[in-house]
């Protein structure tokens, strides 16, 4: 959902209308009682943000034994017998909770280039990428010459 709030510019407060537009059932019923209790005492004209949301929605459905046990995951995440493409995605995925390990670009670099397998990184240490996409595209462009 994120990336259509991006691509249709979304503000935060209509993030948290779509979002919680496309609840059903459980989560339904679990956000109106969330929504009236974040808007108690606001005001008629009073919006939930979309860090709030994502809190409280995190905190759900993502326990922090859960959350907790992604970032250990993230931590030692390495290539391995992964494929390129394959590890890239599980490190994205796996990003999400521990973004504290890769909140700028130069750590998110770092964390990727030192995850890869051996011989892929030998030949990426004299490369000075130093964004992440690019970097991406040329751990793939290493492993299929390999």
């Amino acid at each position: 959902m994120e990336k259509i709030f991006k691509f249709i510019g979304c503000t935060n407060s209509q993030k948290v209308n779509y979002a919680a537009y496309m609840f059903e059932g459980p989560a339904e019923i679990w956000w109106k009682s969330q929504e009236n209790l974040l808007l108690e005492g606001r005001g008629d004209n009073a919006h939930i943000n979309w860090a709030e949301f994502l809190k409280k929605f995190y905190d759900q459905y993502f326990t922090e034994r859960f959350r907790d046990k992604q970032t250990t995951n993230f931590d030692g995440l390495v290539q391995g017998s992964m494929g390129v493409a394959q590890y890239e995605a599980k490190f994205t995925k796996l990003s999400r909770f521990a973004p504290h390990l890769v909140s700028i670009e130069a750590l998110r670099v770092k964390k990727f280039r030192n995850g890869l397998e051996f011989k892929i990184r030998q030949h990426l240490t004299t490369s000075r990428v130093d964004d992440y996409k690019s970097l991406v595209v040329l751990a793939k462009a290493v492993e299929e010459d390999l």
